[in-house]
């Protein structure tokens, strides 16, 4: 018996292929996180993801950026910290933008979040739920597949 994770955009619903999740802050020995920081682990995450999905269109859920007040200047840039956890997740749709040519989409999608995933935050649905699907995903032909 097979289960499958689904999630709605705002024209289809497609399945997760594969989710790969892991500390924000991760290695962070000293400090605080801070805009900078935050920076390069936002322009770091499409590369990675690239490797554990193998797919190349992508989008990012902007992440919010919460303050920290630590009482005194922070000499390395200003203290901000993003959710918790990374989310990566293959997304997969049996169809292409173009029915007259058979076979799938996909793509990946990257998110930040407080928790663990499943479940996905309702926010992150929320935003999920505002696009449309063949707008970002790739389309991949049986002959290609």
């Amino acid at each position: 018996m097979t289960s499958t994770m689904e999630i709605n955009f705002k024209d289809k619903t497609v399945s997760i292929t594969s989710l790969h999740q892991w500390h924000t802050y991760e290695g962070l020995i000293e400090g605080v996180p801070h805009d900078k920081m935050n920076e390069r682990i936002l322009k770091f995450i499409p590369q990675k993801a690239l490797k554990l999905t193998n797919d190349a269109k992508y989008i990012l859920i902007e992440p919010e950026q919460t303050p920290i007040d630590i009482g005194r200047e922070y000499p390395f840039g200003k203290p901000m910290s993003l959710p918790s956890f990374i989310c990566v997740a293959g997304l997969r749709h049996h169809g292409t933008s173009k029915p007259e040519i058979g076979g799938i989409s996909e793509l990946t999608l990257i998110c930040f979040q407080n928790q663990f995933t499943p479940p996905f935050e309702s926010k992150v649905l929320e935003e999920i739920e505002k696009l449309n699907w063949f707008d970002f995903a790739k389309d991949i032909s049986w002959d290609e597949y």
